[in-house]
């Protein structure tokens, strides 16, 4: 029988081109907010929670993009835009840090935080304009 896979509500929030990505308490690199979703919750649902319980904000709009599964990782990532307003306040019960990162600097994340954030920027280049 195979492994199931933690399904993982991953909010993406962009602010300036900047992307919010947090460090969980005892870890090294950084991921991107989100977390568990609860049986019977929406990915929507799930990561405009998530950043709240997380970084206090409260997002105003979300929007879902795509799901994103990484052979070695124990997540299925379900990617959510998340529009929010306010300045994040740490959990430090949950985290150690968060920051806003361009994608570029040299960061220690995740792999599935670079390859997520790739996709989305290439599918918003790749949508035409008006």
């Amino acid at each position: 029988m195979a492994n199931r896979k933690r399904q993982r509500a991953t909010a993406l929030v962009v602010r300036e081109g900047k992307y919010l990505v947090v460090r969980d308490r005892g870890r090294q690199r950084y991921s991107l907010p989100g977390g568990g979703i609860n049986r019977g919750e929406a990915a929507l649902t799930a990561a405009c929670r998530e950043v709240g319980e997380e970084l206090g904000i409260r997002a105003y709009k979300a929007e879902r993009l795509f799901d994103y599964e990484s052979p070695d990782s124990v997540n299925r990532h379900k990617v959510v835009l998340v529009l929010a307003g306010g300045k994040p306040r740490l959990n430090d019960r949950e985290l150690d840090s968060f920051r806003w990162w361009d994608g570029r600097e040299p960061l220690q994340v995740y792999p599935s935080v670079r390859r997520i954030i790739e996709m989305y920027e290439q599918s918003v280049h790749a949508k035409p304009t008006r």
